[in-house]
């Protein structure tokens, strides 16, 4: 049987909804003995380190991201970027 589905229950199926993949991201945080997390958190690690590391330009991780525009991409997260002052003095807005 070939699954086409990242996550599914215990019957192959898979989950119908983001309440029911965060509920159990949380219960497999809790079997690893890792801290209470939300699932959308990852999306934000990613992108931040994304920028942080050797990115070419911000108009490649709003594609990864799946934003239509890369100023959605710059609001969110530039100026975190900034204020932790990591961009080794390069631009990646080109």
């Amino acid at each position: 049987m070939i699954i086409s589905w990242v996550f599914t229950n215990r019957y192959y199926t898979s989950y119908t909804s983001a309440g029911q993949l965060d509920w159990m991201y949380k219960k497999l945080l809790k079997y690893v003995g890792l801290p209470e997390g939300r699932l959308y958190n990852l999306r934000h690690t990613f992108a931040t380190n994304l920028i942080h590391g050797d990115i070419e330009s911000i108009t490649v991780v709003s594609g990864l991201l799946g934003h239509n525009d890369s100023i959605v991409t710059q609001n969110t997260y530039i100026s975190n970027v900034v204020k932790s002052n990591n961009l080794k003095g390069r631009s990646i807005f080109g």
